[in-house]
């Protein structure tokens, strides 16, 4: 998607009244030697009164580049191109999908009190984020390690205060399966899968 494509949107603002879903795909956009994008190239869809579900695909090279109405229930992005995370308040489902060797920033302690279903890549994404509301929980990444990523699951419960129906993780090793369902009393694991969840449409 080219910066001039998203400047030619501009007449749209304030005129999509019935956007309900928003998909952005290959989102590699900024100039270069731009941080950020302008101001109102980032607030293109932030008056979408009806607006609910954002998927973005690919990377915006910068945090806080975008800015949905505050009233958005689903949130999937690919990295940390939405910042400022704890102003959605509505957000009833959440998916970050990363690649397995990129590293992010997260501000700790997001407090989504709405979220009821969260999808990670890995364990210690758990350390950034306290959801009451949560009781379906998916790691991504297929894990080959768990017995020490066990504690970071029972903090995150701990600190969340929330009971867990679903509990969801790929490995190859069945071992791990059962270590989850000895260690972990709250909630129950949901059983090995063939790969990773898909984005909602």
């Amino acid at each position: 998607m080219a910066l001039d494509f998203l400047e030619r949107l501009k007449v749209v603002r304030g005129r999509i009244p019935c956007l309900q879903s928003l998909v952005l795909r290959s989102c590699e956009i900024l100039q270069a030697g731009r941080a950020e994008l302008p101001g109102d190239i980032r607030g293109l869809f932030a008056d979408a009164p009806c607006l609910r579900k954002v998927i973005l695909h690919g990377a915006v090279y910068s945090h806080g580049n975008l800015i949905f109405p505050r009233h958005i229930t689903h949130l999937a992005t690919s990295d940390g191109t939405v910042s400022n995370l704890e102003a959605y308040q509505s957000l009833v489902e959440r998916h970050l999908h990363i690649e397995y060797n990129r590293n992010i920033s997260l501000p700790l302690d997001i407090f989504l009190p709405n979220v009821q279903r969260l999808l990670v890549p890995t364990f210690r994404m758990l350390a950034n984020f306290c959801l009451p509301s949560l009781h379906d929980l998916t790691f991504t990444h297929s894990v080959s390690y768990v017995r020490g990523s066990i504690e970071l699951v029972k903090d995150f419960l701990h600190r969340s205060q929330c009971s867990l129906t679903r509990l969801a993780l790929y490995s190859a090793y069945r071992d791990n399966h059962i270590l989850i369902q000895d260690s972990l009393i709250h909630g129950h694991f949901s059983g090995p899968r063939g790969g990773p969840p898909s984005h909602w449409g």
